[in-house]
């Protein structure tokens, strides 16, 4: 993927199909990927230049299939072929060639292979949240988050305090592509969840993620953990900060 747009795999493959077996030259796979069009093109060519006919068809019925005409009389010819998947379709299809050149002697010579269409699946955005706190105005925090598919066109950003209680969006500003920074003042007391939703260049997606507000204290000891208890911080001494202060302790799936 890069900048932002669906990666492309070859827009025309060549094939070649006869009706005389040793004409025939096929990959074993072509790909493309999920709610994309493609666009397949086929030389045909007959030996003793009679009139050929052929059919390109599926196994499947998620995978449509646009041929142009299904008779030539002048080879070699090229014919293309539009491949075009149900949308969110993504698996395998086998597709068959055939051509034909009639009868000879009786007897009707055909050739057929196949190949197989790969429809590849293209990621969903995958939103990573960091929360940077204001030293001088600790309520104050700016939330940066970072799609490491590199799909996403999109975010928007929603918070919910002591489990579901909306609180309400966050003004998100697209820093560069695939990164968007906001911000956003906090109650101190309580814990938050936070939703991040937005389109990919395929489907869309929703990530959630919770953090824990705690409090380093200047008189002793202290203990702090994050709000699925995966991650803790401990202080074992009086003094490690010059004064009481709040802090927020994201939920520790959030650390690669």
């Amino acid at each position: 993927v890069n900048e932002n747009t669906k990666p492309k795999f070859t827009q025309l493959a060549y094939i070649s199909i006869s009706g005389d077996s040793v004409k025939t030259s096929v990959p074993d796979t072509v790909k493309m990927w999920e709610n994309d069009t493609l666009v397949v093109t086929f030389t045909l060519d007959d030996l003793d230049d009679d009139t050929l006919t052929y059919s390109v068809t599926a196994d499947s019925s998620e995978l449509k299939l646009i041929v142009e005409d299904f008779s030539v009389t002048v080879t070699p010819i090229e014919m293309q072929v539009t491949f075009i998947p149900q949308q969110f379709w993504r698996k395998t299809s086998k597709i068959k060639l055939s051509a034909s050149d009639g009868q000879v002697n009786g007897i009707t010579r055909n050739n057929d292979t196949t190949f197989v269409m790969n429809v590849k699946h293209v990621p969903r955005p995958h939103y990573r949240l960091s929360l940077g706190q204001n030293p001088s105005f600790t309520r104050y925090y700016e939330l940066m988050v970072t799609d490491t598919a590199k799909t996403a066109k999109n975010l928007d950003m929603y918070i919910y305090r002591d489990g579901s209680l909306p609180v309400g969006a966050v003004k998100m500003k697209a820093l560069e592509l695939n990164t968007w920074v906001g911000n956003f003042e906090f109650d101190t007391t309580a814990d938050y969840s936070f939703e991040m939703k937005g389109d990919g260049l395929v489907g869309d997606t929703t990530v959630y993620d919770t953090a824990t507000h705690a409090l380093a204290r200047a008189s002793g000891p202290w203990r702090a953990e994050s709000y699925d208890g995966g991650f803790t911080v401990i202080s074992t001494a009086a003094n490690v900060v010059p004064f009481d202060k709040p802090f927020m302790i994201v939920d520790s799936l959030l650390f690669p």
